[in-house]
This record gives structure tokens, sequence and C-alpha cells, in this order.
């Protein structure tokens, strides 16, 4: 009882956005993840992300940054718990803060769209209790950094963390160029 014309709009809204591979005969199926995909989700992060980084740092306030404290605190709390979920929300939330400040919000809506793009792979990303961690200091220097209003720190970090994701998930993804799936 449903029009295709939704099924349809909604099917190629998901694969513009990479979860979606649609075959020729019109069969959807769910995009793998493969390392050819990290590499060009993860290298439009470095550079818009890096971006809105620095342009963010040089606005905050300092209303901005205790809303940051507050949420690196939580963070913290979330990743103590391997709450990969709330975390990867909340890290969102922690990183607009400071993006959002920018007062650029095309710029925004494409890094937040970068970034729920990548979350099958940061869900990878956080996969053990050291990888919380490693994950948590990389929000603890960027908000060092907000404090202290250093631009050029600030975007030092996301491409410090951004790089360092790929570098751990990178080997343990399929190609695309592999002819056998991944079991």
């Amino acid at each position: 009882g449903v029009s295709q014309t939704p099924v349809r709009l909604g099917l190629s809204l998901l694969e513009r956005g990479g979860l979606v591979e649609v075959g020729g005969t019109g069969r959807a199926l769910v995009a793998r993840l493969t390392r050819e995909d990290l590499e060009e989700i993860y290298a439009a992060r470095l550079g818009l992300e890096g971006l809105a980084a620095r342009v963010g740092v040089a606005a905050v306030s300092g209303g901005e940054v205790e809303r940051m404290r507050g949420m690196l605190g939580e963070l913290e709390r979330l990743a103590g718990r391997g709450e990969v979920g709330s975390y990867l929300e909340l890290r969102w939330a922690f990183h607009a803060v400071c993006y959002e400040a920018s007062g650029r919000p095309r710029l925004l809506a494409e890094v937040e769209r970068l970034f729920w793009r990548a979350e099958r792979y940061n869900r990878l990303v956080l996969s053990s209790a050291e990888r919380f961690g490693r994950s948590v200091g990389y929000y603890r220097a960027f908000f060092a950094a907000c404090e202290a209003r250093d631009a050029l720190g600030a975007e030092r970090v996301i491409h410090e963390s951004v790089r360092g994701a790929v570098d751990l998930i990178w080997p343990a993804l399929p190609s695309e160029h592999d002819t056998e799936p991944p079991q």
C-alpha cells in the first residue's frame, strides 16, 4: 500500500550518502565498508573539518567553551562505559559548538553530513576500551585548543584524529577491488 516513489527517493538519498548501492536491476544493498570509501570520506573530513575547527576556534565564546567543558566530562563518562552510540552523538554536539561559532552554516552542514556518513567507520574505531581512551585524548586536546583559542592547534588535532582513525582501521577493511566478500 505504499507508493514506489517515496521508496525510490529514499533509496536514492541513501545511495547518494554512500550507504546503499543500487544495481542495474533496481535491487538495493547496504554498501560494504571499504578502504576506498573510508579514505574518501576521511579525506573530505580532513579538509573541511579542519577548516571548521580553525575558523570556529577563532570565534568561539567563553560560554561556548564552558558548554564544551561539560560535554567533555560526559564524553569521558560515556567512553568509560563503552556507550558507542551516545558517545558518537555527544561527540558531534561537542564539535558542533565550536564549528557553529564560525557562523558558516554551509560548512557546518557539510561537515555534519560527512561525520554521520563516517559513523559506520567510527563504530569500528571505538571497538575497544583502549580505542575509546585514544579518542577521548583527542577530545581533550581539541578542548584545550578551543580554550586557548589556538585555531591552528584545533585544526592539527582534527587532522591527527582523522589520520589516526584511518590508520587504525584501514588494514582491516577490504578493497572495493577485492572479488571475495568479507567474512
